[in-house]
Parts: structure tokens; sequence; C-alpha cells
């Protein structure tokens, strides 16, 4: 979602303030434990002889190797669990890794993520054996040893409605400790993600975090990201983006072959998917300050990356994965130290009806541009459905000025003049409520310092915006 803005810039001011919110008569989350059936392709018996350097490279010590793949596929059942509120329902299996297997929006009768309908394992992750779909949590290292195995877990009614579906474990490599917490809420339409690292030993260890999200890869399947550089999972190369060698990188059509995107110097706090043609998509949202990392990572469609469909699932397609990371790239990693504990809060929600993705977004709402001129549409997706709560939009220079209801979906036709700018900025006089929107771009964000040296394509149409703000999507 990055425009070329030329001489034209805008300039428009957003605020949400919210009331505290009371759940409506009859709203409630539920909790509970259970099992669900999935057809699986069995592993073979574990390895158990350690893995040595010349064979595999990773240490996964004192844990197995499981590598043995066969084709008798049985109907298994897994331990689930469960957690439900008036918009989403979320199952979440502790004997996978604690993945999250299926976020269903109840709204739109449909998936979240990608859902994969079976237990296939391809030779991916440390210890061999992976499994796609959902979202699969990552700690201290990628794909890690506990991805398919089972984890501790546990279910949590707190005091303001919510219920709290916490899955973790020790890694017995490292001795660190880290747990997730997936929460829903009483009249909120997002799954908030609560992570806990904790390290218990006498030492400092390298880690690093990811939560690999998967969404299914269709034609009209947009990456939602607010970068201009990327780094391609090397030590060397950066990429402008989206277009790269005249490549739009941020439509998965156009991905020729297996590409990991990692954004750079990003100071925003969202990024997501879009599917143009059932204008539906994901937010994921967190500080960009805690959680820094922001990566793309599709097959591609040649057949070198498509022959992974067959390889992971039976009839659910190929998908490609949004990813947020602790740390930048997964190139870097830094050490933990002893008796630290590191935490913080990560939220996805399905947005719909913004014609074509959104250019802001935190865990509240979603915000979409189009058009131009007077015929200038703001349209916005939230997560929550207050009356209380408004959404004020001011132009400047101060031509217009229009309230929003606060709703599931909202469009409005908004004025804004080609010598305007656009930004986000606090509303002064907002005394009361919580203020959703503020100051959620820093002024220094503006002023993006690009790490290509003497790169040609940055100039002229390969040179992305330097204002980083809202800005219209092509109708």
């Amino acid at each position: 979602m990055n425009f070329l803005l030329k001489r034209m810039r805008f300039l428009v001011s957003i605020f949400l303030f919210i009331l505290p919110a009371v759940a409506a008569s009859g709203q409630q989350v539920r909790g509970w434990e259970g099992t669900i059936e999935l057809p699986t392709y069995l592993l073979g018996e574990e390895d158990p002889f350690p893995p040595f350097g010349v064979v595999n490279p990773h240490h996964v010590y004192p844990y197995t190797m499981l590598d043995d793949l066969t084709d008798r596929r049985e109907n298994k059942k897994y331990r689930a669990l469960f957690i439900e509120n008036e918009y989403l329902k979320a199952t979440i299996l502790p004997d996978v890794g604690g993945r999250l297997y299926s976020l269903y929006d109840k709204v739109a009768h449909r998936e979240v993520f990608y859902r994969n309908q079976v237990v296939k394992y391809g030779l991916v992750a440390l210890r061999g054996a992976w499994i796609s779909g959902g979202v699969e949590f990552n700690f201290p290292n990628g794909h890690t040893v506990m991805t398919v195995s089972p984890v501790d877990s546990k279910l949590l009614n707190n005091d303001d409605g919510s219920v709290q579906a916490i899955v973790g474990g020790v890694d017995r490599i490292t001795g660190m400790h880290w747990e997730v917490g997936l929460a829903l809420h009483p009249g909120e339409a997002r799954l908030e993600q609560r992570v806990t690292l904790f390290n218990s030993t006498p030492s400092e260890n390298l880690y690093w975090y990811w939560a690999n999200a998967a969404v299914p890869a269709t034609p009209d399947m947009q990456f939602i990201y607010p970068m201009r550089e990327v780094n391609p999972h090397s030590p060397t190369e950066i990429w402008t983006y989206p277009v790269w060698k005249g490549v739009d990188y941020s439509w998965y059509k156009n991905i020729p072959q297996p590409t990991s995107l990692f954004g750079l110097g990003i100071r925003r706090d969202f990024f997501g998917a879009y599917y143009h043609d059932s204008d539906y998509g994901v937010v994921h949202a967190a500080d960009y300050r805690e959680v820094p990392g922001k990566k793309v990572w599709s097959w591609g469609v040649a057949q070198d990356g498509l022959i992974w469909t067959d390889l992971l699932t039976d009839q659910d397609g190929p998908y490609n994965e949004i990813q947020s990371g602790r740390f930048e790239t997964q190139l870097y990693r830094e050490f933990l130290p002893t008796e630290r504990v590191e935490t913080w809060t990560e939220y996805w929600y399905p947005v719909h009806g913004l014609n074509g993705g959104f250019v802001e977004a935190n865990r509240d709402i979603a915000i979409n541009l189009t058009g131009s001129g007077s015929q200038t549409k703001l349209l916005v997706s939230s997560t929550t459905n207050n009356p209380d709560a408004v959404l004020r939009v001011l132009v400047r220079p101060l031509r217009d000025r229009i309230v929003i209801d606060h709703g599931p979906q909202n469009e409005r036709v908004v004025s804004i003049q080609p010598e305007s700018q656009l930004f986000l900025a606090r509303e002064a006089g907002v005394t009361c409520g919580r203020q959703l929107v503020d100051d959620a771009v820093e002024p220094g964000a503006f002023e993006f310092q690009s790490a290509i040296v003497d790169e040609p394509a940055m100039q002229d149409a390969n040179r992305l915006d330097r204002l980083i703000g809202l800005k219209p999507s092509p109708v």
C-alpha cells in the first residue's frame, strides 16, 4: 500500500477516542477443552541417535529427529482448547506445538487464516517434521524443536470476562521458558496474543521469537505492509519495496519463486494481507518498538515452490506467510540475560469492506482511503461496536470535518485538496475517554533514511514516498 505522492501531499488528522465499553447483555466469552479429529499422515519411529553436524547442522540434542515420514493416513484425535465470543472462535492445539489451528470469523462465516484440513508433515523444521497452517510460535529459533510436539496448556477465565488459552513449555536445549496467551474479550472482534519469554538459567542464551501466520495464497491476495525497503533474507542485499526490478512483490501472483522479505526501518504498528475479490483481510497490530519484525514469505507461483502444496496438504491449496518478530530480521539474534523476563502483546483481527486494503491500523481500527480530491473516501473497519466511540477526521487547511459512528464498517466522503498533506496527530481538547489513534506516527518517522547507497532506482519511479501517513488507494 505504498504509493508515490510526487508533488501532491495530503494532510488529514484522524482521531478516535472511546469511552470505557460495557459489554452488552448476553455478550460473553466461552472457553473449554476438548478434542478434534484430523486426517494425519503418521510419522515413523523417532531416530534414537543424536544428529551429527555433518548431516544436520541444527543443534537439537537432547531431542530426537522426526524425519521418518510415511504415506499412512489415519484419523487421529488431538487435544484442543477452544475460546469463543460473539465474533470469533479460536481453536488451539497443544499437541502440535500450541499452534493456533483456526480462527473463525463468525460474522463473515470464514477462516481468518489458512486452515489445513489435514496434518501432513514436510521436512522443514529443526527436527524435520513440520506442518503448515494457522499461527506457529517460534522460540528460541525458527520452526522450533517443539513445533509438532505436545506442549503445556491451560485455560483461564479472567475477571474482565475474557478467556485466555495459554500454551508454552521449556526448551530443553537452552532451558529457557516460553508461553503464549491467546485471549478473546467480550465485544471485541480481535484475538489478543500475549507473549512471555523467561530465561531461568544461570547463563545468557541466544534467542529470537517469531509468530508465523499462514494465509491462503490466491491471485487476488496482496501483502499490506508499510515498508519501502526490504532485506531478501540476505547478509548483503537490500531491495526497494513493493517494486524491485519491475516486479511488484506486494502481490502474490507476481512472486516468481520462493521469497522471504524483511521490512527495514519500519516505524509503524501494523501489517497484514488483503483479498481484493472478497474485500476481506487480516491485520496484525503491535508496538513496533517491541515487535519490529515484519516478514513476508511466499513459495511463489513457479513450480519449484508450488511443489510444496502437495507435500503439505491434500486439498487446501497453497499458502503464504505473514510474520511478526522480536527482531527486525531472522539474520539477527540477541542474548536473553539470566533471570530476564520479556513480555509484550500483539493482536490479530479480520477486516472487510475496505475496498482494497488499509493504509493505517492499530489494535482497534483499520483505515483505508480511496479516490482523490473532493471524492476521497474514508473507510473504517473496527474491532468493536461501541455507540459511544467516534472517529473525527480533520482536513487541514480546515476544509472539512466529519464525525463517524464507530461501528463494524463505515464509509464517508472526505474533501481533500491537492495542496494538503496527510498525517496523524493528537486532537486538542480531548479530555475524556481513551484516545485510540494518538500520535501513531512519530515526527521522526517521516524522515526515512534509505539503506541503499547511490541506487538509481531510488530516484524517480521507484522512490517511494518519504511521508508515512494515510494515502489514498487507487480506485
